[in-house]
């Protein structure tokens, strides 16, 4: 009865120095200190009053919307230059919604909780003139937004609030972190038997795509960023003429990362049909030759130029400049 009442003691204790060692180390764990998040910047709405209003309050009193419309993980390309920048579908969808009236809708960009500057969304329907900091709303999908500065009376700025170094460094370190050497340009065909007709009706991320891309920026040896010409492997030419294109067009997406920037058609040479999107025609030469993407009518948003197509391409030392 002693060794048993022994060992039952010592099992007790072993369990027992097991737990303390378990609860030593999740307290150790606890104790490592944690890094700085990362910062964001962020784009609320403002809520309830008119941009004329939020202009004369103090810029942290403004009411703004709990949600914001986008942040900087929506971003996928910035041009620190211009102040141009590309959202996410999911995002620009967003943006696309929101109702802008004549005299514009306000906002207010923050990186974490500092609120840095108004500005709004204005209408390009709209006479009046805003004295600020506005973004022009987007009618179309895939297009490139700009943060514009608009003084009136015109005048010397003395600090653009665009400039922000805080902002700046979010998206430097966003797109540092995120670099374009692991993201490929895909093209995709369609499972379906849309025709390049049914597209203007259908958004873009409605489209079912192959599961597998027809071609990939692996595929392609060189890309003229001003012609947006491009020469194929072989093994890729091949599938690109085994694809079968009937007079109404080929319908296909290009995809960037995992996001889609703007769909086209192959095209038949020998088609009397007319259609006014981006076509690539289809090759009837044996050997690889050079293919164009091209728009049938001009662009008022070249999404051709979409900033992350081209750093793909340039990250992957595809891209020339002079065309072919």
């Amino acid at each position: 009865m002693v060794t048993s009442f022994d060992s039952m003691v010592n099992k007790l204790i072993s369990i027992g120095l097991i737990l303390f060692q378990a609860l030593c180390l999740n307290a150790a764990e606890q104790s490592i200190k944690v890094g700085p998040a990362k910062k964001k910047m962020r784009l609320h709405l403002v809520d309830s009053v008119s941009a004329s209003t939020a202009k004369k309050m103090n810029l942290d009193d403004v009411p703004l919307q709990g949600t914001p419309l986008f942040t900087s993980d929506d971003i996928v390309a910035y041009d620190r230059s211009s102040h141009s920048f590309t959202l996410t579908n999911e995002a620009l969808e967003k943006v696309c919604r929101i109702d802008v009236p004549m005299w514009g809708r306000p906002f207010v960009v923050s990186v974490d909780d500092r609120r840095v500057y108004l500005g709004v969304f204005w209408s390009i329907l709209s006479s009046y003139i805003w004295d600020g900091i506005s973004i022009t709303r987007p009618w179309e999908q895939g297009q490139n937004l700009e943060i514009g500065l608009t003084l009136w009376p015109p005048r010397e700025v003395k600090q653009d609030p665009r400039n922000d170094p805080e902002i700046l460094e979010v998206m430097r370190s966003r797109f540092t972190e995120s670099t374009s050497s692991d993201k490929k340009v895909c093209l995709y065909l369609l499972e379906s038997t849309l025709t390049a007709y049914d597209l203007d009706s259908v958004s873009i991320t409605n489209l079912v795509l192959e599961a597998q891309p027809l071609f990939t920026s692996d595929d392609v040896i060189r890309y003229g960023t001003n012609s947006h010409s491009f020469l194929l492997t072989e093994e890729a030419y091949r599938r690109v003429r085994a694809v079968h294109v009937p007079v109404e067009g080929k319908p296909f997406v290009v995809v960037a990362g995992d996001r889609r920037v703007y769909f086209g058609a192959f095209w038949s040479p020998v088609s009397s049909h007319v259609w006014r999107g981006i076509t690539i025609m289809d090759p009837w030469e044996t050997e690889p030759i050079v293919l164009q993407i091209l728009p049938q009518s001009p662009l008022t948003n070249d999404l051709r130029n979409d900033p992350e197509i081209l750093r793909i391409m340039e990250a992957r030392n595809k891209a020339i400049q002079n065309g072919k």
